[in-house]
């Protein structure tokens, strides 16, 4: 009984690990890498599917912000089979970072969620930054 219990072990922790933890995978895709407070950036979301036949609809996807504001976001769209994306339309509202999350809930493998983040920087010292840059 023994024999057959530490191999039974180690193939059940090898089986749990080696498939993701995620539900869903993310990408985000802005030019933007730091913003002053009032710009307008724009983000692209896309969601990658973990499994073919995912039970949860795009639209139950959830976006918290920090230091955000939300003025637009466009309909998903299909990129390919099980790859869709959205377009957000942010503007930042405070020094410091900003973050945009991304939450979906599987029922299948639980809660995945993801993160970008962005450094909303005073004016003045956006501007310093720029000038340091152009003379370097």
């Amino acid at each position: 009984m023994k024999k057959f219990l530490i191999p039974g072990i180690v193939l059940m922790l090898v089986f749990v690990f080696s498939n993701p933890l995620m539900a869903c995978h993310y990408k985000f895709e802005s030019k933007v890498k730091q913003t002053t407070v009032g710009e307008i950036i724009e983000v692209k979301v896309q969601v990658i599917y973990e499994h073919r036949r995912c039970v949860i609809e795009l639209d139950d996807t959830r976006f918290n912000l920090k230091n955000f504001e939300l003025i637009k976001q466009s309909s998903w769209s299909k990129e390919k089979r099980g790859t869709y994306s959205i377009v957000l339309i942010l503007k930042s509202t405070k020094i410091g970072d900003a973050k945009l999350e991304v939450i979906r809930e599987c029922s299948k493998k639980g809660i995945s969620a993801a993160e970008w983040k962005v450094a909303v920087l005073d004016t003045m010292v956006a501007v310093n930054e720029e000038i340091k840059k152009s003379r370097e």
